[in-house]
């Protein structure tokens, strides 16, 4: 229903994280409008049995809690598509909203006749977030059921090339393997579907993590918000991507603002925001939205990392310890996370620890993959950046996706100066401007 009424041209819609922060919560509509800054709240429920469902859904206004439309729908499972474009027209009728195209013309853009496929493309997306390898094999898993359930459903197809491409940024698959597949995903669904805001989303961050296009990788961003006003997440990456890039700071500040006042309960977009203002060493703010990350969910493993590396970077090494060890923990020793830890422990001083770390991503290293960048976090550390400037070099040249994420990180202001260090910025195509005076 949220994408239904998110076409709907005159409405802004609270994003689903948001959205469904309330479910099982005694929370008076008032305060849940005032919270998402909306000034009507949709809510229902849904009952199944066998293939029969019965829906009611009610539209409440929040300045005096006073009902404006209510309707009890009892469909055939089939039907469910049919039931959302009655209830996106009750609610324009009784908002007086405008809506596009011919009056008669349906308002949900049926991607599949499977609601198995509808279904399982929605519990993928809901653990494409969760930063950690099994998390995303799962979301994967359920992508590529929904296509076996619908070949020809656009939206699976672009969870694949999301997954792929996370999956490289994390150094937990070889890039030039999740490469091939993310781009043959995502061709595939823009192919299906020219105008789904996803596929779009989807090749922009391809573009930006394995080809540096950025200039691309930001007009195919700014097309998925165009094509979805509501995209909180094409928002938040666009504006981490303006921020890395350097040339952009104050607009890629401002996407991210945006985000999060289009989804403020979820971790996931607190968390990136988080991201571009630690690139951009804001450390007060990055540390705000990491820390209202983790109020929301405190297992969230990109604002665990993220809130651990401005900790140490501010000299706060006990509590960036502690954190980054949880998010270590978390993700079963995940390299990239585990090399920051090492980066932590040289930075407190443990210069022990730090070498035992950087041991044991060496000896893993001969074993399974490990990014480059995992390498050269701690080496950067413990005093060896000839080590960290040659794996920085050697991950430009193979495993672009996760340097062109991690180049921003506060680890490498012990090599800041270096002429190579430099290069292999302007060599992602950033600006090569000192972030270490900045705070």
């Amino acid at each position: 229903m949220l994408n239904v009424l998110t076409c709907i041209s005159d409405l802004r819609v609270a994003a689903r994280t948001s959205s469904f922060s309330y479910r099982d919560k005694e929370c008076r509509i008032r305060e849940i409008g005032q919270e998402l800054g909306v000034a009507t709240v949709l809510e229902g429920s849904v009952r199944k049995a066998s293939n029969r469902l019965r829906i009611t859904a009610q539209l409440t206004e929040v300045a005096n809690g006073f009902h404006l439309w209510s309707e009890t729908y009892e469909r055939e499972l089939e039907d469910i598509f049919a039931i959302q474009d009655d209830i996106a027209r009750a609610i324009a009728d009784t908002l007086r909203v405008t809506l596009l195209g011919e009056p008669d013309e349906p308002l949900v853009r049926v991607a599949t006749k499977n609601p198995e496929a509808y279904d399982l493309y929605l519990k993928g997306r809901h653990r494409w977030v969760r930063r950690y390898k099994y998390g995303l094999q799962t979301a994967l898993e359920y992508f590529e059921k929904a296509i076996e359930k619908d070949p020809d459903y656009a939206p699976p197809y672009t969870g694949i090339a999301d997954v792929h491409t996370i999956l490289a940024i994390y150094g937990l698959l070889h890039p030039a393997e999740a490469q091939g597949i993310a781009e043959e995903a995502a061709e595939r669904a823009m192919a299906l579907d020219p105008d789904l805001p996803e596929a779009y989303f989807s090749r922009a961050l391809i573009r930006n993590c394995f080809h540096y296009d950025w200039e691309i990788g930001d007009g195919l961003l700014q097309r998925a918000v165009e094509l979805n006003p509501d995209f909180a997440a094409a928002q938040a990456w666009r504006g981490m991507a303006l921020v890395d890039v350097g040339a952009q700071l104050d607009e890629g500040f401002e996407c991210t603002r945006q985000a999060c006042a289009l989804d403020p309960h979820s971790s996931y977009i607190w968390g990136i925001a988080g991201l571009a203002n630690l690139m951009g060493r804001r450390y007060p703010e990055a540390i705000a939205h990491f820390e209202r990350g983790l109020e929301l969910e405190p297992e969230d493993i990109l604002a665990l990392y993220g809130a651990g590396a401005c900790y140490s970077a501010v000299g706060r090494h006990t509590e960036a310890i502690a954190t980054l060890e949880k998010a270590v923990a978390l993700s079963h020793r995940m390299p990239l996370l585990f090399a920051l830890l090492g980066a932590a422990y040289g930075r407190a001083g443990m210069m022990g620890e730090a070498q035992a770390a950087l041991e044991e991503l060496q000896e893993r290293a001969g074993r399974e993959y490990v990014t480059p960048v995992a390498l050269a976090f701690p080496s950067a550390i413990v005093g060896l950046p000839e080590d960290a400037l040659r794996y920085l070099e050697q991950a430009l040249a193979e495993a672009k996706p996760s340097l062109c994420w991690a180049i921003r990180f506060p680890v490498w202001d012990a090599i800041l100066s270096e002429p190579r260090y430099t290069a292999v910025v302007t060599g992602i195509g950033f600006e090569p401007w000192d972030l270490s005076s900045t705070s």
